[in-house]
């Protein structure tokens, strides 16, 4: 049954790679349906580390690095800070937290409201860390922020992935350090990796194909009815 995740692994990669987000959200939201929810963030977390890497990678000479200093201070802050948190949530709460910030992110004007929190990319990369940590997602909040710099779509897109690269990666080592056994899911992570990444790579292709408009309402919906059964899981 786990192995599902592996062909929806390639379809959120692919989702991610042409709308630039949303593809991360997408996993998460469909991962409780397959796996026990202890292991669905760090889980989570090893396969975006590798479509966000691959997407960066991909596209190297896209990537605003003046984005990400900031973001990877505040980012650093609230790993440590909040991996003193980790494993103090029930499914049920875990399952509400999820569903409820699918819609948030998905639904509320998250442009307009990040304009209004002050300490720019250093603040929203705490807040992100620690939504990461407990929920798993990674990207939103700083897409949204990037979205008011003058960049072109890919270096939109190539740049977000190389920041969630950061959220994740520091996860996966937290999780790591605190005791998960990744290697029970070894052959899992292994095909959902090859899945994502060649998701990345066939989403590059289809980035100048299809709108990213066109691929972002299609994500909306799917977030939408995704976030309303996990609160009713």
């Amino acid at each position: 049954m786990e192995y599902f995740l592996v062909p929806i692994c390639f379809i959120t990669s692919l989702f991610t790679a042409v709308a630039g987000l949303g593809g991360g959200m997408l996993l998460i939201a469909t991962m409780p349906f397959f796996l026990p929810f202890q292991a669905v963030v760090p889980i989570h977390g090893v396969i975006q580390l590798a479509s966000n890497l691959s997407r960066a990678a991909f596209s190297p000479k896209a990537i605003e690095w003046s984005f990400l200093k900031l973001y990877f201070v505040g980012c650093l802050i609230g790993t440590v800070l909040g991996a003193n948190f980790i494993g103090l949530i029930s499914k049920d709460i875990f399952l509400f937290l999820l569903g409820s910030s699918v819609l948030i992110i998905t639904w509320l004007p998250i442009k307009q409201l990040t304009t209004h929190i002050p300490g720019g990319y250093l603040v929203i990369g705490f807040i992100q860390s620690v939504l990461s940590l407990f929920i798993g997602i990674a990207g939103p909040l700083y897409a949204s922020i990037l979205h008011k710099e003058d960049l072109s779509h890919d270096h939109f897109v190539v740049t977000s992935a190389a920041a969630t690269t950061l959220v994740h990666g520091l996860k996966v080592l937290t999780f790591s350090l605190i005791g998960f056994h990744f290697p029970e899911y070894a052959l899992l992570l292994i095909c959902c990796v090859l899945a994502a990444t060649y998701g990345s790579y066939v989403g590059k292709k289809a980035r100048t194909l299809v709108s990213a408009e066109l691929a972002r309402k299609v994500v909306k919906i799917l977030l939408t009815a995704l976030a309303l059964r996990t609160l009713f899981f």
